[in-house]
């Protein structure tokens, strides 16, 4: 059971980290190619990019840490459609997180001044009855293409294990059954 939870553990990190990393880098892409990268990176310092990292790598791991239970199997005995809807599922969920998350800070940021009044705080939650839908969907069309890419790398990842390594490990077997005989 122990090993159960390491491998666990470990695969929620590490897919974790790779869908941050990944839509990080992307994102960063995108504004570079559109000259906007140094203009926004110009209005952060390297404490507000690691907590603003680090709170996006949370909710990613959040949700991939319950997506990855719901499969109640190892990924790698999921059907590649199982894989995929789980990735898309999870990319919608983590788009309404970071929604929720964007519209609490403002309200946060409000409290203090009182700059909100009630009509103010009932527009904003009007607004995320339109808002909250459309960031699910986006977060599940981003979902899209992670899970395309996923299953492609998981494919080749296991093309690639039953090509040289099973072999090497039946090869490995035999030799060691045919030297204790």
């Amino acid at each position: 059971m122990a090993d159960t939870d390491r491998a666990l553990n470990l695969r929620v990190w590490s897919l974790s980290t790779f869908r941050t990393a990944t839509f990080v880098i992307v994102i960063a892409a995108a504004a570079h190619l559109r000259d906007s990268l140094k203009p926004a990176l110009g209005l952060l310092d390297t404490r507000i990019g690691v907590a603003a990292f680090m709170l996006l790598w949370a909710l990613t791991w959040y949700v991939t840490r319950a997506s990855v239970r719901r499969w109640g199997a190892p990924f790698e005995s999921a059907s590649p459609a199982q894989q995929f809807m789980t990735v898309v599922v999870a990319g919608g969920f983590n788009g309404a997180a970071v929604y929720l998350l964007i519209v609490s800070e403002r309200l946060f940021e409000a409290l203090p001044d009182h700059a909100m009044s009630l009509d103010g705080l009932m527009r904003v939650l009007a607004l995320s009855l339109f808002g909250l839908p459309v960031s699910f969907s986006v977060g599940m069309v981003v979902g899209v293409a992670f899970g395309l890419f996923e299953v492609l790398i998981v494919g080749v990842g296991s093309m690639l294990f039953d090509r040289i390594v099973a072999p090497a490990q039946d090869d490995a077997a035999l030799s060691n059954a045919s030297t204790s005989e």
